[in-house]
């Protein structure tokens, strides 16, 4: 499993430095006023990686649990730690309370990452089962449709970037329905080992999504395309945010 080793390494997080704070917070502003969250409210951040959602929540009086498969991640995660803002080492499939949490967020593209269907299922009744009786789900997602246009002239898209002390050169391809990134990493002395590893996030539509959310149990209420939650265009958008109630 692919995610269990690439997202516990430095070379993850060095590799996506580039991600927009602002842009970030903004959306969780966002968030709290379009679903008018109350303070006070108990949030679970799923797949939260070091945090950084976690802690935008944190400043809305939101008392928040970060959850992530990364032993690493949480470790660093973890110095920010307070009376309501915690965090744990837990796998996205499993339950993390019983009728637990007003809100669930999934950010930044952390669905779609298992080889089953039915594990993406299990995954999604979870989260139903986390949260509370009128609980809302929020899964913010790519535009499969977008992705897919990406490759409309070409089968394999290359990169080389350089971070830091290492060259990191990636391939994107689609095959079987999922967007794939092989990644190589070396030294820029070429000295020393060089290390490989894999993305692989399964494109399921707009429809994918909201089939999958009713299926387990879930009302969908709104479907937006962007961070400034901008109505959902399975043409233009370049998100699919899925909004979903218990």
């Amino acid at each position: 499993m692919w995610y269990k080793t690439w997202f516990d390494t430095e070379f993850y997080h060095e590799l996506y430095d580039h991600r927009d704070e602002l842009e970030a917070n903004l959306f969780i502003k966002n968030i709290i006023e379009y679903l008018g969250v109350s303070q006070g409210s108990n949030v679970l951040d799923l797949a939260c990686g070091r945090g950084r959602h976690s802690r935008e929540l944190l400043k809305y009086n939101l008392k928040v649990l970060g959850v992530d498969l990364s032993a690493n991640s949480i470790e660093f995660a973890s110095k920010f730690s307070s009376e309501n803002l915690t965090f744990k080492i837990g796998d996205m499939r499993d339950p993390q309370g019983i009728d637990e949490f007003d809100y669930v967020f999934s950010l930044f593209t952390s669905f779609g990452y298992f080889e089953t269907q039915a594990d993406h299922l299990k995954m999604l009744t979870s989260v139903y089962a986390s949260l509370k009786k009128s609980g809302v789900y929020l899964l913010d997602f790519l535009n499969a449709n977008k992705v897919r246009e990406q490759f409309s002239d070409t089968d394999k898209i290359g990169k080389t970037e350089e971070k830091n002390d290492y060259i990191f050169e990636s391939v994107k391809f689609i095959e079987s329905n999922a967007v794939h990134k092989n990644i190589t990493i070396r030294h820029k002395t070429d000295k020393g080992d060089v290390y490989t590893f894999r993305e692989r996030v399964e494109l399921f539509s707009d429809k994918d999504l909201k089939q999958m959310l009713v299926k387990c149990g879930f009302t969908i209420k709104d479907v937006f395309g962007d961070y400034a939650l901008t109505k959902f265009n399975a043409e233009k958008s370049h998100r699919c945010i899925v909004v979903a109630e218990k």
